[in-house]
Order: structure tokens, then sequence, then C-alpha cells
């Protein structure tokens, strides 16, 4: 894992406003990732309010230390503030005993739009509380080693959002044995893309 500390400042240099998915290939709350290191992000990332920050974890537990506690004293109300308007923070999952740790702790924190990524799903998941949440991505595993992915429990989770009005968005499926990221491709009651309000 590499910690590119001259990178944190990038989006201060961007005049106009973005949506910046953070580490989009790792994890902010990695074990392996030091506080210090968290802080010197978020500090960055308040240093460049005109941004909307897409935040993904499977450290629900760390996440939530961290916004609780970790935070330095003299900053922690500033950054919670920051998560209130600025922060889209996504629980990643792929069973129901995952789903089931990550909503209430998911729950606790105040961030401008709160979801969950079921990506890849490996289950029936029925999603506890999902009316108190903005939205819901879900998508099949990819690769030649792939785990299965049902289309009955992707139309499912469809239909608990379309029920609870939160925003869902099927990014890929298996059909006919590949995986197709080709709305066209797919079951006309499934090809549902929103995005939060």
């Amino acid at each position: 894992m590499q910690l590119l500390q001259e990178r944190l400042d990038r989006p201060m240099h961007w005049r106009k406003p973005r949506t910046i998915f953070v580490n989009s290939m790792s994890d902010t709350f990695h074990e392996k990732v030091p506080v210090g290191f968290i802080e010197d992000m978020f500090y960055a990332m308040r240093q460049a309010p005109q941004h909307t920050y897409l935040l993904f974890t499977k450290r629900y537990a760390r996440v939530l230390e961290w916004y609780d506690n970790t935070c330095v004293a003299s900053s922690i109300h500033v950054t919670r503030r920051f998560f209130r308007h600025h922060v889209h923070l996504y629980f990643s999952a792929s069973t129901q005993a995952e789903v089931n740790e990550a909503v209430p702790i998911l729950l606790e924190i105040q961030a401008a739009k709160r979801g969950l990524s079921l990506e890849p799903c490996l289950d029936g998941i029925i999603i506890p509380q999902i009316e108190q949440l903005d939205s819901i991505i879900i998508g099949a595993e990819s690769g030649p080693n792939r785990r299965p992915c049902k289309i009955e429990w992707i139309r499912d989770i469809v239909r608990q959002c379309t029920e609870a009005g939160v925003a869902c968005y099927v990014k890929q499926m298996e059909i006919n044995g590949k995986v197709s990221t080709n709305p066209a491709e797919w079951p006309d009651d499934l090809r549902v893309r929103e995005m939060p309000k």
C-alpha cells in the first residue's frame, strides 16, 4: 500500500466542482492506513469544499471509531460538519450478515448521503432500515472465478429500493454466463441507474 502525500492537495487546484471518488482502488480506513494520514486526507478535502467526495469502505467499525473519537479534538466538529455537507459515505457489503452489521453503524454517521455498495452481491439480502438510506449500488462479481449473483437477488433489492423511495443503481449482472455492464442486455425491470437526489 502506498500513501501518496503529494497528491492530497490536488482537489484544491480544481476550481470547478467535481465529484471525487476517494481511494477508488483502496480503502481509506484500511488497518494499514495510519490515523495521521486519514487526518491529512480530510484536512485536504476540507480545503476544497466545492467538491463532493464519494467514500467507500468495508471497515465499518474503524470509520465510526475515527468519526466519534479519533479526529483530533480541534477538528472533530469541523470534520463532522464537512461530512454532513460534502461526503457521500457508502459501506461495502456482500452478504446479509455484512449488511446487518453495516447499516446500524452507517446510520450513526451523519453524512450528506449514506448508502450501501452491494458489489459483489453474494446473497439474497433484506436491507434493514432501508428507508433511512439514500442509495444502493448493486452488482455481480466479475473475473474468471466469480461467485454467483442471482438475478432474483438483484430484482428483490431493486423492489425494496422502489418501495422505500431509495435510489438504486444496478452496475452489472450475469447474463447468459457472462457479466454484462450494458443495460440494454438486461431484463427491462432491472435497467435501473438512479442517483441519490
